[in-house]
């Protein structure tokens, strides 16, 4: 699928930090800036004196597991680490799972954590902070939700975790991507606290340095951080925004340098400014589904021939769009 990315005068940078050294996804990316625009990455080396300012709106967390808003949960993940990433092919990459294994009925996907790796305060990150993480993400309503549907249950098996299904999912790996938290955050959610009152440490590639209370987090590069990756940038500023329209205007008057197409909403978007939308192959999918449950689709025989039917070949050659033949079945 295509997405967008509003961006503005550092958005080359963000394209080479993105891609080449958060992890969260090396996809190909394209995205809105100014023109004029210089490519500040080409080179190896750490851009100490680079400032990019981002931003995030109507923030009703600042737990990238369960806030409702999209783009928020993406910028949040900066400062996390996660089980898995997405390499340019779309396959999964392990990042703190250090292997991974199913069961033969399908049901119970086993990953084995990382050794050694500890969050941004030097506390160990653990099998049990990721059962947390998992619980958050199923007891909530946010961005992740619906993407681990299919996950009933989790347990810490010293240093295993052990996932459980409701049914078979084929590259489960794929969809682990979402950010691990000390004890899944639940020291920035108590009840009857100030959601915004605090950040929960994470193990990723930049670290909180300073928060200043609803209005800003001031990350700087986690040098230790085990991948040994160094980000082009140095330090990154989250603006707080208390909306959508506020967080574009931000951008067009160059107090933050990109936000996601889904915060900007591209298809309705019109350009106060010299910006240039630029477009990146995402690895989420959406499926055409088959209902399972009426005749004649509700036998695999007839689903198979829908599927065998479906010339892969004449959709990828029509198309405007980047793209590559899956041999995933036609879900379900």
């Amino acid at each position: 699928m295509k997405r967008s990315v509003l961006a503005g005068c550092a958005l080359c940078c963000v394209l080479f930090l993105f891609c080449s050294c958060v992890g969260n996804s090396t996809e190909k990316k394209t995205a809105l800036q100014q023109n004029g625009t210089q490519n500040a990455a080409n080179t190896e080396e750490l851009h100490t004196d680079d400032v990019l300012d981002l931003c995030i709106y109507q923030t009703d967390t600042l737990n990238p597991l369960a806030t409702s808003v999209k783009h928020n949960a993406e910028v949040l993940s900066l400062m996390y680490d996660s089980l898995f990433t997405i390499s340019s092919d779309f396959s999964a990459v392990s990042n703190i799972a250090e292997s991974n294994a199913v069961s033969a009925d399908g049901l119970t996907y086993t990953v084995k954590i990382r050794d050694g790796v500890r969050f941004h305060n030097d506390v160990l990150l653990t099998a049990e902070d990721v059962v947390a993480s998992i619980n958050t993400i199923l007891s909530s309503n946010g961005y992740y939700k619906n993407r681990l549907n299919m996950i009933k249950g989790a347990a810490a098996k010293k240093d295993h975790v052990e996932i459980y299904l409701n049914k078979p999912t084929a590259n489960l790996s794929a969809l682990l991507d979402f950010p691990i938290l000390p004890n899944g955050g639940a020291d920035i959610e108590q009840k009857n606290s100030n959601v915004l009152l605090r950040v929960a440490p994470g193990s990723g590639l930049y670290k909180v340095t300073e928060y200043h209370l609803n209005k800003e987090i001031c990350l700087t590069v986690n040098r230790s951080h085990h991948s040994g990756i160094m980000p082009y940038i140095e330090t990154i500023v989250i603006h707080f925004a208390p909306d959508r329209e506020t967080a574009v205007t931000m951008l067009e008057n160059s107090k933050i340098d990109m936000l996601t197409g889904d915060a900007a909403n591209i298809d309705a978007y019109t350009p106060k400014k010299q910006l240039s939308v630029h477009a990146y192959n995402g690895c989420r999918f959406f499926f055409v589904g088959m209902n399972t449950k009426e005749h004649p689709t509700n036998t695999q025989k007839v689903r198979s021939a829908v599927s065998a039917a479906i010339n892969r070949e004449d959709i990828l050659s029509s198309g405007n769009f980047d793209a590559v033949i899956s041999s995933v079945p036609i879900h379900p």
